[in-house]
């Protein structure tokens, strides 16, 4: 029950605080969160005992989360995080479940101990965990407010609630130094992250431009065309100073694509320690000239400490590890891991961190032959420590879905969890790419077509987004529509393997099988032993009426190691129904993923009609 005290002057009696305590602890904004529940008891615990005097950081690290004597706290930020986030759990409850409560329980800002008081009558529902913090970011963001003011001007006519488009160019690295691109790809890579969180804006991604000398107005505007963006985004970095190593001077410029002239620009110099903080603050700058409502993200910046140079060093392995994660065709991924290994274990709380090594791990856990399960239950892990960190980490909750999706099955939470993310972050092209995915797989088509158009929007440059947009129509059933696009894909990359292959399928469906066999003879010469590829080419074998060569293909199938789905699609196409079922019934046992896309594969069609393919169906989760 609320608390119902006798008069708002009175100071609350033990009873009323901790009646108040167990109705928190019991609200949906403290579920599933132990270890702030048993933070929070234990602040309540020490302060009614009369020990608040004694509440500091390294006893809570201690007492709370069981470090040893010899921790450092500087080196460790876990109790700030923690407190950080039990403030931000407390003004949610307040701003929902607890909107009536009448005793509010606070913990001031830079303190430990809580404090109680009882609402009075014309005091306002508490504001949001994040308007009540200024921290260390304030200092270069109001830097930016002159120029911000210009653009207020000059937008104000913005209606409230439409969307805009921003085009973002990659930073260019002007240091001459080509080892520091993994800085310039890694504040794009935030910059995009952040900004993507305004549900206001939509933000593509655009080509690079040609060498280091800028693009000339006109040439943006020519791109913006292409891209049918309304504003461009381009910025520049380079080091300064004696020591320029630890010293980096940072420029950004906004430009009006319609007016033809730049509405914000902004130059900071930053040391090392402090670049970290200049994604978001451009990203405030931004969301100000155009007149979009402030970002809300469920975390506010760390308090303002002095950071360590394991910190330091842990965000500049992770901005190394995105880099790599980026080269992935030239097999960076395993470095990025590597990296992002390396940053987590600097500095275990540094959600993206944990959130794009678990994103590395469930990509590695796809290209693995053999056991890839301890690589999806170590992207699980990952994911789960991003969300208690941050449990709005949009990055880290579309993880948590993909992974709810391939690995467990369970679609409902994988819907979830991509929702929320989307909801976060509305603007980030691979979320609206994996709930794109999600879609195809449970035969929802044109909600998946929307879904994977909108990301080859907002990330028109990535082949994996154009190529899945083919996959998705021919999923779809939409074969010519496939075919078009395939012939855009190859128009662009015409040594891609992914793309012969994917026209190659379609093409097959369409029974253009001289030239299906065609496409599938190019993909070989790149992947000769892909199981997926080499299964396809024997359906389009078999359908061409070239049955020993099918069965030729069939053969290697099945040596180890099998995939199932993949000797399924050959013996379909070979119509031997009732041994393909037999297969995708192994391919459950074997936790196969494509066992998901089924209902996807136009190939399967014709097993419909079959119970015991029903079956296998229901057993996946497909619908009835």
């Amino acid at each position: 029950m609320p608390v119902e005290p006798p008069s708002p002057t009175i100071a609350p009696t033990q009873h009323q605080i901790r009646s108040q305590v167990q109705r928190i602890l019991n609200a949906p904004a403290f579920a599933e969160t132990e270890r702030l529940r048993g933070l929070f008891s234990w602040l309540i615990d020490e302060t009614l005992a009369g020990h608040g005097s004694q509440l500091k950081e390294s006893l809570i690290g201690v007492e709370v989360f069981h470090r040893d004597t010899t921790w450092d706290p500087q080196s460790d930020a876990l109790v700030r995080v923690q407190m950080r986030n039990l403030r931000i759990r407390l003004a949610r409850h307040y701003e929902s479940d607890g909107l009536n409560d009448q005793l509010i329980i606070t913990i001031p800002r830079g303190q430990y101990v809580p404090s109680f008081e009882f609402r009075t009558p014309e005091q306002e529902t508490p504001v949001s965990a994040r308007s009540r913090h200024r921290t260390w970011l304030i200092v270069l963001t109001a830097t930016l407010a002159v120029a911000a003011s210009a653009g207020l001007l000059a937008l104000s006519w913005h209606p409230f609630g439409s969307t805009l488009k921003l085009g973002l160019l990659p930073f260019q690295n002007l240091s001459g130094d080509a080892a520091n691109e993994f800085v310039a790809l890694g504040l794009t890579e935030e910059l995009t992250a952040l900004l993507a969180r305004s549900p206001a804006l939509r933000v593509a991604s655009l080509p690079a431009m040609a060498g280091n000398s800028a693009e000339s107005t006109a040439d943006l505007q020519k791109k913006a065309q292409e891209a049918h963006v309304e504003f461009i985004l381009v910025g520049s970095l380079r080091h300064t100073g004696p020591q320029q190593g630890n010293a980096w001077s940072v420029t950004a410029r906004l430009l009006d694509v319609r007016r033809g002239f730049y509405i914000w620009s902004e130059h900071i110099s930053v040391t090392a320690a402090d670049l970290e903080a200049v994604p978001e603050s451009f990203a405030t700058a931004i969301r100000q000239t155009l007149s979009l409502p402030p970002s809300d993200p469920a975390q506010p910046p760390a308090l303002p400490v002095q950071r360590s140079r394991n910190l330091v060093e842990a965000h500049e392995l992770y901005l190394r590890g995105l880099y790599f994660r980026s080269r992935t065709t030239e097999g960076g991924l395993p470095k990025a891991r590597q990296l992002f290994e390396q940053s987590v274990k600097l500095d275990p709380h540094h959600d993206r961190a944990h959130a794009a090594l678990g994103d590395a791990y469930l990509t590695q856990g796809f290209h693995e032959d053999r056991e890839p399960m301890g690589y999806f239950e170590a992207a699980r892990r990952e994911a789960d420590i991003a969300l208690e960190l941050d449990p709005g980490l949009p990055e880290a909750a579309a993880l948590r879905g993909r992974i709810a999706m391939v690995i467990d099955w369970n679609a409902q939470a994988a819907e979830t969890y991509l929702r929320k993310a989307l909801q976060s972050a509305p603007g980030i092209a691979r979320t609206h790419q994996s709930y794109a995915i999600f879609l195809m797989s449970r035969a929802r088509d044109a909600e998946a077509l929307d879904q994977i158009r909108l990301a080859r929007e907002l990330d028109p440059i990535t082949m994996s987004t154009a190529n899945d947009y083919g996959v998705t129509l021919y999923a779809a059933r939409q074969f010519d529509e496939a075919l078009h696009e395939t012939s855009r894909l190859l128009a662009v990359a015409p040594q891609s393997s992914g793309a012969h292959f994917l026209r190659g399928t379609v093409l097959t469906m369409l029974g253009r099988h001289t030239e299906s066999l065609a496409e599938f003879d190019t993909a070989l010469k790149t992947q000769p032993h892909a199981s997926e590829i080499m299964a396809r080419y024997g359906a389009a074998l078999a359908r061409a009426g070239r049955i020993a060569q099918a069965r030729a293909v069939l053969t290697e199938l099945e040596k180890a190691p099998v995939v199932h789905v993949h000797c399924a699609l050959l013996l379909t196409a070979l119509n031997e129904p009732e041994k393909a079922v037999a297969e995708l019934k192994k391919g459950i046992t074997a936790h196969e993923t494509d066992m998901l896309f089924l209902d996807a594969e136009p190939l399967f069609d014709s097993l419909r009609p079959l119970p015991a393919y029903q079956q296998v169906r229901r057993r996946v989760g497909l619908a009835p």
